[in-house]
């Protein structure tokens, strides 16, 4: 009856590193769209490796420079933008309520930022049903001072009381008439 949709910038980082919906192939198997660096064993293991990629060659975390990272970074905003458009289509050709979540990282709330926002805007432009918990989040008081009680230091994904507001801002939203 319903299709819950999360989204979160770590979909973008595997959009950037793994391909949008073209990585699944018809045979039923995922080709990735992008390969590792030959070195990445040796940055897994080292850290003199690792201050030579990040200082030296200017890569960041994901291998690219800052330029590349921002050409990356769109694309990948873009492709994530055609996989809302066809599963909102989808759950629409067969009658099924479709809702996009979107759930910030610790670091946004930190930040007060959202990197998918060019995703959730292209969602309201659309006039597709969201929940913006970032936004639902900032309104029941998390913040950067109090983020540790809402999410994990170490992974940055909600711990328990982070997934309970996420609950809350889900279910506020499901109350709601279709729109």
């Amino acid at each position: 009856d319903v299709v819950l949709f999360t989204i979160n910038s770590s979909g973008i980082f595997e959009t950037v590193n793994r391909g949008g919906l073209e990585r699944f192939g018809a045979d039923g198997n995922t080709h990735f769209t992008r390969k590792p660096p030959w070195w990445e064993f040796a940055y897994a293991h080292s850290y003199f490796v690792r201050l030579i990629v990040h200082k030296v060659l200017g890569y960041n975390r994901f291998f690219t420079t800052n330029k590349q990272w921002v050409i990356e970074n769109t694309t990948a905003l873009n492709k994530m933008n055609d996989c809302l458009d066809k599963v909102n289509d989808l759950c629409a050709q067969n009658g099924i309520r479709c809702v996009f979540v979107f759930n910030p990282l610790l670091y946004e709330i930190a930040a007060d930022t959202l990197d998918c926002n060019a995703v959730l805007l292209h969602a309201r432009q659309k006039e597709y049903e969201v929940v913006d918990a970032h936004r639902f989040f900032k309104a029941q008081g998390v913040k950067a001072q109090n983020i540790n009680k809402y999410y994990w230091p170490n992974d940055t994904h909600n711990n328990t009381e982070g997934y309970t507001l996420l609950a809350q801002a889900v279910a506020a939203q499901l109350a709601t008439a279709q729109p």
